[in-house]
């Protein structure tokens, strides 16, 4: 599409966003309230799928009464011609994939607050009874003011399922792929969770703990290897944090968290626990070379202080000022 066509004779094309498996993201204006959104067009080839667009049609709508401040909110869907769209509200920000490659891992007190943030969106999508089916770091946006939000929740698995009809194929991120889908199994509530628990680790390392040489190596590593929460590649997972991630990664569904909520009251005992353990120095490090970025744009301290006597308020407040100043800083990196 060209900017200065209109979608539904609603939604005007500025320009794009990027592109990916789903189809095309575009920056809009919606004619109706005047506001910028973000209009993903589907591929050509879901026309020939009539089915499936009646069924993400349902569940769009559906979709449109979640309300959370840590999921990308659906605002509208519909169709154009051959053309199949879906509009959600427009985040100022960047992906999570990006910032991890940027900070090379985030300090516990962030990445914390980072896993807790995403698996609240997760939770309101379970609680309204929606499965994500996709939860990765590029599905994650993170705004200027610091918060963490989900997307794209439920497209991918329309996408995956038209995509089988033709090709034969299990489709997902290998990365982040649980075993039951890997073996092209149902998914439900817990590949959600085990899918929050690959995030959770990047978050911590900068790198997921499943990653071969091939796609066909790393779906076999989910499906049989165990996650490697000891050792080098563990070495910068907070102790409190461990056991919630094994329970995350189970291969068997039945023995992970049943859904997000249960993973929430997790993560959180984990970050109390690691709140009354001081570090050694009092402080936690920004990752290496991010303090210095900070430094030459805002006047933001290299290192976040452990308060374990705040109130809980202050701590989730300190961490989302500072997620703020690094979104700001990788964003002005990239706009420069």
């Amino acid at each position: 599409m060209k900017p200065g066509q209109v979608l539904g004779a609603r939604y005007a094309i500025l320009g794009p966003l990027g592109k990916g498996g789903m189809g095309t993201v575009f920056r809009g204006r919606d004619q109706v309230t005047g506001k910028d959104v973000a209009v993903k067009v589907l591929g050509a080839d879901w026309a020939s799928h009539p089915e499936m667009k009646e069924r993400l049609r349902s569940e769009m709508v559906h979709a449109q009464s979640v309300r959370h401040r840590n999921v990308c909110r659906v605002l509208d869907c519909g169709e154009d011609g051959r053309r199949s769209y879906v509009v959600t509200e427009l985040v100022d920000g960047i992906d999570l994939k990006r910032l991890l490659k940027s900070a090379g891992g985030l300090s516990p007190e962030h990445a914390f607050e980072g896993a807790i943030q995403i698996a609240r969106g997760l939770q309101a999508l379970h609680d309204a009874g929606i499965v994500h089916r996709d939860v990765k770091s590029p599905n994650v946006l993170v705004d200027r003011e610091g918060r963490f939000r989900l997307l794209d929740f439920d497209l991918a698995e329309h996408v995956a399922d038209a995509a089988k009809r033709t090709r034969g194929v299990v489709h997902g991120t290998p990365e982040y792929m649980s075993p039951e889908q890997a073996r092209g199994e149902g998914v439900g509530f817990p590949s959600d969770v085990y899918s929050v628990g690959i995030v959770a680790f990047e978050l911590f390392t900068g790198d997921v703990p499943f990653r071969g040489h091939s796609t066909p190596k790393t779906v076999r590593k989910h499906v049989e290897e165990p996650p490697p929460l000891t050792g080098p590649a563990a070495a910068r997972l907070p102790i409190p944090i461990v056991p919630v991630l094994r329970k995350c990664l189970e291969k068997d569904p039945t023995r992970r968290y049943p859904r997000a909520r249960s993973l929430v009251e997790a993560l959180r005992l984990a970050r109390s626990i690691m709140g009354l353990q001081d570090a050694p120095s009092g402080t936690a490090k920004l990752p290496e070379g991010f303090g210095a970025l900070l430094g030459a744009l805002n006047p933001l301290d290299a290192t976040v202080r452990l308060a374990p006597r705040k109130s809980q308020a202050a701590v989730e407040r300190h961490s989302r000022e500072a997620m703020a100043h690094l979104v700001a800083a990788l964003t002005t990196q990239k706009d420069s």
